[in-house]
């Protein structure tokens, strides 16, 4: 039996500054914010990418993607599911958490640390991480609609996926001392996560 089988373990989540603006926001309880959730050395975390394949991808701890800031660890709490289970938990969420149906206000990392770690835990994330996107669903009539994305349908990311981020993705991705796996990806090999 190793390390990973017996338990408890604890999960927590990486929370990164996506805008420098939350240096002023969060003083008023919102902020632009990207999760990953920690268990197991390494970090699990969703975005989007224009094909139909799990968008949920493993990195090593405090190493997410992107021109991202390190802000703060949260514990969560415990779970006494295996590494096995905790894949076969990751597989199942891949289906709903593809690339192609990443959405910045409806389903994005934080929706899915939320849901990965509800199901790791019975315990939600801290409802600020995620307050200014429930904020913008809710007010969405206040603001002009070419300001912000259709909240009617969760579009797909191939709509508003930009050339230059994908090119910024995937040089952060060659730059990484690890590579990127997507976790359950049908064309790719398992990531080994530690």
């Amino acid at each position: 039996m190793s390390d990973f089988d017996s338990g408890p373990h604890q999960v927590r989540i990486n929370v990164y500054d996506i805008s420098p603006v939350n240096q002023y926001s969060t003083h008023c309880g919102v902020g632009i914010f990207h999760t990953g959730v920690e268990i197991f050395d390494r970090e699990f975390a969703y975005g989007g990418h224009p094909h139909d394949s799990t968008g949920i991808f493993v990195t090593r701890r405090y190493q997410a993607p992107g021109q991202v800031k390190f802000r703060q660890t949260i514990d969560i709490g415990l779970t006494r599911y295996t590494r096995k289970e905790v894949d076969h938990i990751l597989q199942r969420l891949g289906s709903k958490y593809t690339g192609s149906k990443y959405h910045l206000l409806l389903r994005n990392c934080n929706h899915f640390a939320n849901e990965f770690v509800e199901k790791l835990t019975g315990k939600s994330i801290p409802h600020w991480i995620n307050r200014l996107a429930h904020i913008a669903v809710s007010i969405n009539w206040l603001i002009p609609a070419c300001l912000l994305p259709d909240v009617s349908t969760i579009t797909t990311f191939n709509e508003t996926y930009k050339e230059d981020e994908k090119q910024h993705l995937l040089q952060n991705q060659a730059v990484s001392s690890e590579p990127i796996g997507m976790v359950g990806h049908p064309g790719k090999r398992r990531q080994n996560y530690v």
